[in-house]
């Protein structure tokens, strides 16, 4: 398999990878603090917050399984544990049906896709072995999940177009005198020996950040479907297949004036 660009100076603020599986009816909300108990040290910061509903993507033929779920015996874990590294880059999300490494910009470097995939795998082990050792079920994948977020300047008014290399500006007509701002939407299916996988979902919006309100452009790119086998094994293969798709295809929609800013380098 070729090798992919890499790029000095990526404008990525966040990476997710991150996975739903069937819910496990036994993860009661104390067994969150008692999973952190295990990755306290990695993970010494812990928050609560509402679960997150992976969506389901629609795949032709191919659905996530699932169906109506029904719950016996004590409810379960109707929140979702966000355990967060000291420095604040790395964060892991659990709820009884999703679990997802996240790397944040913080002051650090970018850590590259390999190490966000290694601490993914460690992490999601440690998950499994948890569940294993308290009898709580084993996870069963429906749905994979990669994304990318980039923050890209200078933002509105500067103009999508030198941003995205698929747009062109419109030719305006009077009364209107000027393109004030835009947002783009895309959804490109992906697939692997002829068969559809995932959907890649790719957004730009504007957006403000910083205490002097500084204007962005938001460019997120979403990989969604199904694991490509079982198990973790089959996780890792949709990881790796989808982060190839975004990165092939973030370079081929965005504009050359943003590769040289970010430092496009091919093998």
């Amino acid at each position: 398999m070729t090798r992919l660009p890499t790029f000095e100076n990526p404008p990525v603020v966040e990476q997710v990878l991150a996975v739903r599986f069937a819910p496990l009816d036994a993860f009661t909300s104390p067994y969150l603090g008692s999973f952190w108990s295990r990755v306290e040290s990695d993970f010494p910061i812990a928050f609560e917050r509402g679960p997150y509903d992976m969506p389901l993507e629609r795949l032709g033929d191919a659905l996530p399984r699932g169906g109506i779920e029904f719950t016996v015996g004590p409810p379960p874990a109707k929140t979702r544990a966000w355990l967060v590294s000291a420095d604040d880059e790395r964060l892991i999300q659990i709820q009884r049906d999703f679990f997802a490494y996240n790397w944040r910009k913080r002051k650090g470097d970018y850590d590259r896709y390999e190490v966000g995939r290694d601490n993914f795998a460690k992490y999601f082990r440690e998950f499994e072995a948890f569940l294993a050792d308290k009898g709580l079920g084993e996870i069963g994948p429906r749905q994979c999940e990669v994304t990318y977020i980039n923050h890209i300047r200078p933002g509105p008014p500067s103009k999508l177009s030198s941003l995205v290399s698929v747009l062109q500006e419109p030719e305006l007509r009077q009364p209107a005198t000027a393109l004030l701002t835009a947002n783009l939407a895309l959804v490109l299916a992906l697939e692997k020996d002829g068969a559809r996988f995932a959907n890649l979902h790719v957004s730009a919006v504007p957006a403000t950040q910083g205490d002097d309100d500084e204007s962005i452009w938001v460019l997120t790119l979403t990989a969604r479907g199904l694991p490509l086998g079982e198990g973790i094994g089959g996780i890792l293969a949709f990881l790796d297949l989808s982060r190839r798709a975004i990165v092939t295809n973030f370079v081929t929609l965005t504009t050359e004036e943003c590769h040289k800013e970010w430092g496009l380098t091919w093998p």
